[in-house]
């Protein structure tokens, strides 16, 4: 199964900023990891996360339409 009980640090610092409904702060985290792996749908999946929950619906839409195009078979996404 691998290592998915130990979450990612930047996932760590998301997930708190989201709760204190920090989007700025959010959405700079996963847009700083993506510049990294541009092509990791996991990453991009954690974009359109922050999208939806800060209430940016079309951008996370759009971001959610580009991961089916690489992952479509992902049921997460």
């Amino acid at each position: 199964m691998g290592s998915q009980t130990q979450r990612p640090e930047w996932q760590a610092e998301v997930r708190k900023y989201a709760e204190a409904q920090d989007w700025v702060s959010a959405i700079r985290i996963v847009d700083r990891q993506a510049a990294v792996a541009p092509q990791d749908m996991h990453v991009r999946a954690w974009r359109a996360r922050v999208l939806s929950w800060s209430g940016h619906l079309p951008e996370a839409e759009k971001e959610y339409l580009e991961i089916l195009k690489f992952a479509r078979n992902d049921p997460d996404d």
